[in-house]
């Protein structure tokens, strides 16, 4: 996956809902989300790194057309293993753009722009993006492999970092698959869907998204999304 292809560059003609997301895996899952859902103007990109918030938001909102196109921006990126402290950070790189502060996650702040902000995995709990890939595919039966192999490796003494281990899972359960894929994220795609993403796992990402799309997929003004009754 080219940078070109994730990085939040320029805004796309039309958008008034902007995703700007900690890495590329997070920019294919809320793409597919969105292109499932039917959320018209939905542009998601990412800033590629934790830190990188701080220093590319106040870039962000000088792109030509923002003040007038962009109608409500979402935050998205891992707790890891406190999300008060990854909130908290988010706040503090929205306060040095001089955009609005959410009281809470996927809380919004009301704008002009509205500003919405999504841990993962979500529910106020630690964890990251592959914590989710796991929860659904858990059910899976080649999944208690990927468990077994784990608890193997730590027979052996080799012991995997704990903030490292989802992560670590992820990449091996998509080695396990009949057709293994590299990448996290390639797991999103449409033709791939390794992560099962009719699972109820991902249903607090797929409200993030509704929540914050303008217009508001249930206003008058605009139709219904495809998965909203």
């Amino acid at each position: 996956m080219d940078d070109i292809d994730i990085m939040i560059t320029a805004l796309e003609p039309g958008t008034h809902t902007l995703v700007i997301a900690e890495g590329g895996n997070d920019v294919l899952l809320f793409r597919r989300l969105a292109d499932d859902l039917g959320l018209p103007n939905v542009q998601v990109g990412a800033v590629k790194g934790q830190t990188e918030f701080a220093r590319k938001l106040p870039t962000i909102i000088t792109f030509p057309g923002f003040e007038d196109a962009i109608k409500s921006i979402g935050v998205v990126r891992d707790a890891n293993s406190d999300p008060k402290r990854a909130f908290d950070q988010v706040c503090s790189a929205l306060r040095e753009a001089h955009l609005p502060i959410p009281t809470a996650p996927d809380i919004p702040a009301v704008g002009p722009p509205k500003v919405t902000v999504h841990l993962l995995p979500g529910r106020k709990r630690s964890g990251v993006l592959e914590t989710l890939c796991l929860e659904a595919v858990r059910d899976n039966p080649h999944y208690a492999c990927v468990e077994a192999y784990f608890e193997c490796l730590q027979t052996e003494g080799i012991a995997i970092p704990a903030h490292k281990l989802a992560k670590a899972k992820a990449h091996a359960y998509l080695a396990s698959c009949r057709d293994p894929v590299a990448g996290v994220g390639v797991g999103f795609k449409h033709s791939k869907d390794y992560w099962n993403l009719s699972s109820p796992v991902w249903d607090p990402a797929r409200q993030f998204l509704c929540l914050i799309v303008e217009p508001h997929p249930l206003s008058p003004e605009a139709p219904a999304p495809a998965g909203i009754a």
